[in-house]
């Protein structure tokens, strides 16, 4: 017997610490769609919802660069500065660029960068001529690398996953990373309206 399956992307430079309970959720409501989950490395295409895909988790910023697509905002977020224990940092109650001058920084490579924090790197490459700076290829792999003490990381707080060892500072911008869902602008499948509808709701909308 062949199930009907819901295709959904999840970008992968953020944590979706909900997504259990959308799925959970999801799966009571709708209990004959098979879940399907892809991590969606290649955030700058401009085709994010070509097949399979019904529906994707994406920041803002990378969900207005694709074509022919309806946005869902799910949550906000806001910057922060994570640091090792015992960091200079660690007892600030914000920072802002100039005290990263000097430090070693671990920054996203641009393939899996979005825009908002492409612009904050290139402020830290531009106004921090005495740091070093060392690259990462996701957000997992950066806290890591903050976790071993091989410098500091700027990235939003729904990005850094909860941990007792690090400190997650609020970084001083104005930009408002967010996250929501994307489909395509036609889309009427009942499985996918569903899938927005529980997602919405799990997420206090």
């Amino acid at each position: 017997m062949l199930h009907d399956t819901l295709h959904i992307g999840c970008q992968s430079t953020i944590q979706l610490r909900l997504l259990p309970a959308v799925y959970e959720a999801y799966n009571k409501r709708c209990p004959d769609i098979y879940i399907s989950t892809t991590e969606l490395s290649d955030i700058r295409r401009r085709d994010i919802l070509s097949e399979p895909l019904n529906v994707a988790f994406l920041t803002k910023d990378c969900a207005d660069e694709q074509k022919n697509i309806r946005y869902i905002p799910l949550f906000e977020g806001k910057f922060c500065c994570i640091v090792p224990p015992g960091h200079r940092l660690a007892d600030r109650s914000s920072v802002s660029i100039k005290d990263f001058e000097e430090e070693v920084l671990i920054i996203l490579d641009t393939a899996h960068c979005p825009p908002q924090m492409g612009e904050l790197q290139t402020e830290q490459r531009r106004n921090c001529q005495k740091s070093r700076f060392y690259l990462s290829s996701s957000s997992l792999y950066t806290v890591l690398m903050v976790e071993a003490g091989l410098g500091i990381a700027m990235m939003p707080d729904f990005v850094c996953p909860e941990s007792s060892v690090l400190r997650r500072i609020p970084y001083e911008s104005d930009l408002k990373p967010e996250v929501g869902l994307v489909v395509n602008m036609e889309e009427q499948r009942k499985k996918v309206l569903q899938f927005i509808d529980v997602a919405k709701t799990v997420y206090g909308l």
